[in-house]
């Protein structure tokens, strides 16, 4: 479909499978899209993968979730927009 741009600093993302009549949510996550120092990601699957990658695609950071919640240090990046991956769903994110 269509898109559309909202101007937002947190944003929830909740992905779901439908299988027949039953929906099972495979990941949910919530990130302040626009950063300074750190990101806070929350409602992590644990055990899911959680990448920064710049917007050329070459990757800055790697890590596995070990709770649900996850906060990575910003301070060496520069200003910027960069994607996240967490699982397999992307967010954008702009570093001030």
């Amino acid at each position: 479909g269509s898109t559309f741009k909202l101007d937002i600093e947190t944003v929830e993302i909740n992905f779901s499978v439908s299988s027949g009549t039953d929906e099972v949510p495979t990941n949910t996550f919530s990130v302040n899209t626009l950063v300074e120092d750190h990101i806070l990601l929350s409602g992590l699957e644990k055990g899911s993968q959680v990448q920064i990658i710049r917007t050329d695609g070459k990757g800055l950071f790697s890590t596995v979730a070990e709770e649900s919640e996850l906060t990575i240090h910003t301070d060496k990046m520069s200003p910027a927009p960069y994607l996240i991956k967490a699982g397999n769903q992307f967010v954008k994110i702009i570093k001030k």
